[in-house]
Order: structure tokens, then C-alpha cells, then sequence
């Protein structure tokens, strides 16, 4: 019946009557192919965690939707941190990375370098340049410096200039006394 369903075109019928008679895969692939993602969240919800391969597509599919709560409800039954802290980073949900940070601090260079590219963007160039230190990317901290230093002169304001030329060379400073 479902298949007959599948055949007329009513993907949704025949994508239900696959997940009613526990077939889980074919109702994943077709609620996928037409973004049924309430549909989906319910076989996501059945499915054991060992089912690794169908929740994959399933977060890959709410990745794309951009539906965030079932992608992080179906990341956290497979049980990737890091995939979950990845969620976190490209919903900007910067807080809820960082919780995670802390119970798994091995994740912390995977964080700290898109932060401080975020908050370089949205011209907090202070907290980026400190980011860029938690990152272990001084080189990138000490390159944002020169570029600050130089917007300033250019446009004219000496003050803002003579704190950037002061940062860059502790930063310099701080650059040579790692190395040696």
C-alpha cells in the first residue's frame, strides 16, 4: 500500500505507512526528500541510538531546514559532542558551545577560532583579538592588530592609533618571548 502511495505521488501517506509498518528507513529517505521534518522528528523519536546511519541523515536534513531544536534533540541521541558543539557555532548559539566547552574542554580550539572570526565581524575587535589567543592563533591576533592599527592611521584617528601601535607591540613583544 505504501508503495502504490509512493507510486500516485503522496510521498507524505506513503511515508507514514512505511514508518507504521516499521520500515524506518524508507520512511526517513522519503520524509527527507520532501522535508518533512515534523514527520521525520516522530521516526527520529522511534529509532534506537545505535541507528547511527538514519540519524545522521536525519540531522544532516534538519541541518539544511535550519531546524535547530530537532537537530540538536536528534545529535544529542546519537551522542556527538563535537557535531553538537558545531551545531551551536553556526546557530551562533555561542553561550550553549561554551557550556559544553567546559564538560569537554578538548573541544576548545574547535570553538574559540570561529568566535573570534564572529566577533571580528560584528566589530568586537578586542574580544576577537583575545579569542584569537584562546584559539592558539596569535599570528592571527597579531595580523588583526597591524590591520587596526593601519585603519586607524589611515582614517585619522591618532588616539585609537597610538593604543593599537602600544598593542602591537606588547603583541610583538609577547610573539618573541614565546619563540625564545
Amino acid at each position: 500500500q505504501a508503495a502504490s502511495s509512493e507510486e500516485d505521488g503522496d510521498l507524505r501517506a506513503a511515508g507514514e505507512m512505511y514508518l507504521t509498518a516499521g520500515q524506518h528507513r524508507k520512511a526517513v529517505e522519503i520524509f527527507v526528500r520532501i522535508g518533512a521534518l515534523e514527520c521525520l522528528i516522530e521516526v527520529v523519536r522511534q529509532l534506537p541510538g545505535s541507528e547511527t546511519q538514519l540519524l545522521n541523515l536525519a540531522i544532516k536534513a534538519f541541518r539544511q531546514h535550519q531546524h535547530y531544536q530537532f537537530a540538536k534533540e536528534t545529535i544529542v541521541k546519537v551522542g556527538d559532542v563535537g557535531l553538537l558543539i558545531s551545531l551551536h557555532m553556526e546557530s551562533h548559539r555561542w553561550d550553549e558551545a561554551f557550556q559544553l566547552c567546559q564538560q569537554h574542554p578538548e573541544f576548545a580550539a574547535q570553538i574559540y577560532l570561529p568566535w573570534a572570526e564572529w566577533l571580528a565581524f560584528n566589530d568586537r575587535f578586542d574580544d576577537a583579538l583575545d579569542a584569537y589567543k584562546k584559539a592558539k592563533r596569535p599570528d592571527l591576533s597579531l595580523e588583526m592588530v597591524e590591520k587596526l592599527t593601519h585603519n586607524a592611521v589611515v582614517e585619522r584617528r591618532y588616539k585609537d592609533a597610538a593604543t593599537y601601535f602600544w598593542r602591537l607591540a606588547s603583541e610583538m613583544i609577547s610573539s618573541v618571548s614565546l619563540e625564545g
